[in-house]
């Protein structure tokens, strides 16, 4: 089993709590399901904080990731009979192997379609490569390095990331700040 860190930027009102499951393709057309290390147990996502997570997928090995279906799984309500709204809207998805210290291989940043970001819960939705063409260094902030990529998935969608790097290139920080053209 290869182990990968996957980092995904939500955009949320409110904390939710649920997991999430991932289909991933690369760019060799290999297929692996990635498999969360916590055993599928409920997590708070909130749109602030932290969320990466570590994944399991089995052989072969993947290369740098071109596709990821994600799924949303949200933890049912009690009070939830006849209409609940149980989605998330995510960003941004970054995909990271977690290699031996000498191999540093640079993460995949995947973006959401140009029907948008909502994954209705227990429904997948298709995250492909972004356009990391037009990247643009920015001036290093008080907590470390920015970088500015835009991030264009098919049809002309466009969305303005800035990742905070940090000193190690293969340890890419998942907080970041999305905000639409």
């Amino acid at each position: 089993m290869f182990v990968l860190k996957i980092s995904v930027s939500v955009k949320t009102d409110k904390e939710r709590d649920g997991y999430f499951e991932f289909i991933l393709v690369d760019d060799s057309g290999n297929i692996a399901e990635a498999v969360p290390s916590y055993k599928k147990e409920y997590r708070p996502v909130k749109e602030t904080s932290n969320n990466t997570f570590l994944y399991f997928a089995h052989p072969p090995q993947l290369g740098p990731i071109k596709e990821a279906r994600v799924k949303w799984n949200e933890k049912k309500k009690l009070y939830c009979f006849v209409y609940c709204d149980q989605h998330i809207n995510v960003e941004r998805v970054e995909v990271e192997p977690v290699l031996p210290r000498k191999q540093i291989r640079e993460a995949s940043m995947l973006c959401p379609p140009p029907e948008g970001t909502k994954i209705e819960n227990g429904a997948y939705k298709s995250f492909s490569k972004c356009d990391t063409s037009n990247k643009t260094q920015l001036s290093p902030a008080v907590s470390g390095k920015h970088k500015k990529v835009t991030c264009k998935a098919a049809k002309g969608t466009e969305k303005n990331t800035t990742a905070q790097m940090s000193s190690t290139p293969s340890l890419v920080s998942s907080t970041a700040n999305m905000s639409q053209s």
